[in-house]
Protein backbone atom coordinates (compact mmCIF):
# COMPACT_ATOMS: atom_id res chain seq x y z
CA UNK A 1 0.00 0.00 0.00
CA UNK A 2 1.74 3.30 -1.08
CA UNK A 3 1.70 6.61 1.71
CA UNK A 4 0.50 9.88 0.62
CA UNK A 5 2.89 12.54 -0.11
CA UNK A 6 3.47 14.96 2.45
CA UNK A 7 2.13 18.40 1.23
CA UNK A 8 4.03 22.07 0.92
CA UNK A 9 1.22 24.37 0.86
CA UNK A 10 2.99 28.44 0.12
CA UNK A 11 0.60 30.95 0.02
CA UNK A 12 1.57 34.30 -1.52
CA UNK A 13 1.34 37.47 0.27
CA UNK A 14 1.58 39.43 -3.77
CA UNK A 15 1.10 38.96 -6.95
CA UNK A 16 3.77 37.61 -8.99
CA UNK A 17 3.74 37.22 -12.55
CA UNK A 18 3.64 33.87 -13.89
CA UNK A 19 7.03 33.55 -14.85
CA UNK A 20 7.87 34.14 -10.85
CA UNK A 21 5.59 32.19 -9.79
CA UNK A 22 6.58 29.30 -11.84
CA UNK A 23 10.45 29.72 -10.62
CA UNK A 24 9.40 29.70 -7.04
CA UNK A 25 7.11 26.74 -7.37
CA UNK A 26 10.70 24.93 -9.20
CA UNK A 27 12.78 25.61 -6.23
CA UNK A 28 10.19 24.32 -3.78
CA UNK A 29 9.97 20.88 -5.82
CA UNK A 30 13.73 21.21 -5.85
CA UNK A 31 14.20 21.66 -2.07
CA UNK A 32 11.30 19.27 -1.30
CA UNK A 33 11.95 16.63 -3.59
CA UNK A 34 9.44 13.90 -1.95
CA UNK A 35 6.73 16.50 -1.05
CA UNK A 36 3.80 17.73 -3.12
CA UNK A 37 4.57 21.46 -3.54
CA UNK A 38 1.61 23.51 -4.00
CA UNK A 39 2.21 27.51 -4.86
CA UNK A 40 -1.24 29.63 -3.93
CA UNK A 41 -1.76 33.22 -5.71
CA UNK A 42 -2.84 35.90 -2.78
CA UNK A 43 -6.38 35.18 -1.21
CA UNK A 44 -6.82 31.35 -2.61
CA UNK A 45 -8.41 28.94 0.44
CA UNK A 46 -7.17 25.69 0.55
CA UNK A 47 -10.24 23.59 1.88
CA UNK A 48 -9.04 20.30 3.55
CA UNK A 49 -11.12 17.80 4.72
CA UNK A 50 -10.71 14.08 6.43
CA UNK A 51 -13.16 13.02 3.28
CA UNK A 52 -11.10 14.06 0.83
CA UNK A 53 -7.91 12.73 2.44
CA UNK A 54 -9.68 9.04 2.59
CA UNK A 55 -10.81 9.61 -1.03
CA UNK A 56 -7.07 10.14 -2.06
CA UNK A 57 -5.86 7.52 0.27
CA UNK A 58 -8.15 5.10 -1.48
CA UNK A 59 -7.29 6.19 -5.16
CA UNK A 60 -3.84 5.98 -4.35
CA UNK A 61 -4.67 2.28 -3.57
CA UNK A 62 -6.90 1.62 -6.65
CA UNK A 63 -4.03 2.95 -8.71
CA UNK A 64 -1.50 0.48 -6.90
CA UNK A 65 -3.93 -2.31 -7.34
CA UNK A 66 -4.28 -1.26 -10.89
CA UNK A 67 -0.31 -1.27 -11.50
CA UNK A 68 0.18 -4.50 -9.91
CA UNK A 69 -2.83 -6.19 -11.81
CA UNK A 70 -1.21 -4.43 -15.19
CA UNK A 71 2.20 -6.29 -14.10
CA UNK A 72 0.32 -9.83 -13.86
CA UNK A 73 -1.47 -9.87 -17.12
CA UNK A 74 2.06 -8.48 -18.36
CA UNK A 75 3.80 -11.87 -17.09
CA UNK A 76 0.81 -13.66 -18.24
CA UNK A 77 1.23 -13.19 -21.79
CA UNK A 78 4.57 -14.39 -21.97
CA UNK A 79 5.23 -18.31 -22.77
CA UNK A 80 7.94 -20.59 -22.21
CA UNK A 81 8.67 -23.13 -24.93
CA UNK A 82 9.95 -26.69 -24.24
CA UNK A 83 13.80 -25.55 -24.89
CA UNK A 84 13.10 -23.20 -22.19
CA UNK A 85 12.87 -20.03 -24.37
CA UNK A 86 10.28 -17.12 -23.38
CA UNK A 87 8.55 -15.93 -26.31
CA UNK A 88 5.24 -13.64 -25.82
CA UNK A 89 1.82 -14.53 -26.44
CA UNK A 90 1.09 -13.92 -30.51
CA UNK A 91 4.73 -13.78 -31.68
CA UNK A 92 4.47 -17.24 -33.38
CA UNK A 93 5.31 -16.60 -36.92
CA UNK A 94 1.57 -17.62 -38.58
CA UNK A 95 3.00 -18.38 -42.06
CA UNK A 96 5.15 -21.32 -40.28
CA UNK A 97 3.68 -24.62 -39.66
CA UNK A 98 2.70 -25.77 -36.16
CA UNK A 99 4.83 -29.13 -37.14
Amino acid sequence: MSSTAQQVIVQLTKDLTQQDASRLAEKLREAFPHQRVVVLPPGAVVSHSEQLDRIEQKLDTLIAALAEEQDDQEDQHHLVTLDGETIAAGDRDQTQSLG
